[in-house]
């Protein structure tokens, strides 16, 4: 009997003493024997490195041990799992590659997303200053337009005031300004709808405060002799849209971050699954690869 032969007569006698999974391996791993002769102490792990063929009994005891422990003795289609099927299993070891590959090709894998952590973290800083930015447009072109229609009298449509009851005062010229207020009414409500037809349209989906077909513009405003709001009502708007394209493109980073943070949560939630195996111990000590295990759920 050669010394490697006996070696592996040895340590099978020893593995076969213990009664689970856990015991054998922990022995494997973790019993450290010093062998003299200046070589020093050693795992049992590396003295099975040294011989390729007991290695591979090695391996393939474990597995079994492992199989008979774990899997289902009276279902074959549980061989890792009493509680996942291997199909589920299968399932998800392939989809755990793809990942892989989809993290490598398009998120550039372990640097790609440290670089990507970086800019979502200036993106945040920017789109909280944006919003705020935003938030104060809003609320300037709301109090403009409470300010507007508390002092356009509600009769008002367009020219000159014949009175002065703008002015705190009633006369006759205030008078005919109410009794043409009341046709102007009509009419301008009339004008309103059509103009609301032909160009509201145009503000479908547009954030409050940007839409640009208002009532306002129909009413003449006496005190500073012009339609509507103004030009510095205008030029807010303005300023509104240029924060609001911002505020899209950062949003179509975050779509991409958003991806990357959906694909890492599934693969968190697959890794999850197998590690409720032993598949994972059986590859990280060496037992098994992947391929193998594959091949075993898939009943090669």
């Amino acid at each position: 009997m050669t010394k490697e032969e006996r070696f592996q007569k040895k340590l099978f006698e020893k593995l076969n003493s213990f009664q689970t999974y856990e015991e054998k391996d922990k022995w494997i791993n973790e019993t450290a024997v010093d062998v003299g002769g200046g070589i020093g102490v050693k795992k049992i792990s590396e003295f099975i490195d040294r011989y390729p063929a007991v290695k591979d009994s090695v391996n393939d005891y474990m597995l079994g041990v492992a199989i008979g422990n774990y899997g289902n003795p009276a279902d074959e289609g549980y061989t890792f799992s009493q509680d996942i099927s291997n199909q589920k299993l299968l399932d998800t070891l392939n989809a755990i590659e793809k990942n892989e590959e989809v993290f490598e090709n398009r998120f550039g894998g372990a640097e790609g997303e440290e670089g990507m952590l970086r800019d979502v973290t200036g993106v945040t800083q920017q789109k909280a200053e944006l919003l705020e930015e935003k938030d104060n447009i809003l609320r300037g072109l709301k109090a403009r337009k409470k300010e507007f229609h508390d002092r356009i009298p509600w009769y008002t449509l367009a020219g000159p005031e014949f009175g002065n009851f703008s002015d705190g005062t009633f006369d006759g010229g205030d008078l005919l300004d109410i009794g043409l207020g009341i046709p102007s009414t009509i009419l301008f409500e009339g004008t309103n709808i059509l103009q609301q037809i032909a160009a509201g349209w145009t503000d479908l989906n547009k954030e409050e405060g940007a839409q640009k077909v208002e009532r306002a513009n129909l009413i003449w405003d006496h005190e500073n002799q012009r339609f509507g709001y103004g030009p510095e009502f205008k030029s807010q708007q303005k300023r509104l849209e240029s924060v609001l394209n911002e505020l899209e493109v950062l949003s179509q980073g975050n779509k991409e971050y958003q991806a990357y943070y959906d694909l890492n949560k599934l693969q968190d939630e697959n890794l999850k699954t197998i590690s409720n195996t032993i598949i994972d111990d059986l590859e990280d000590s060496g037992y098994a690869t992947r391929a193998e295990i594959k091949a075993r759920l898939s009943g090669e």
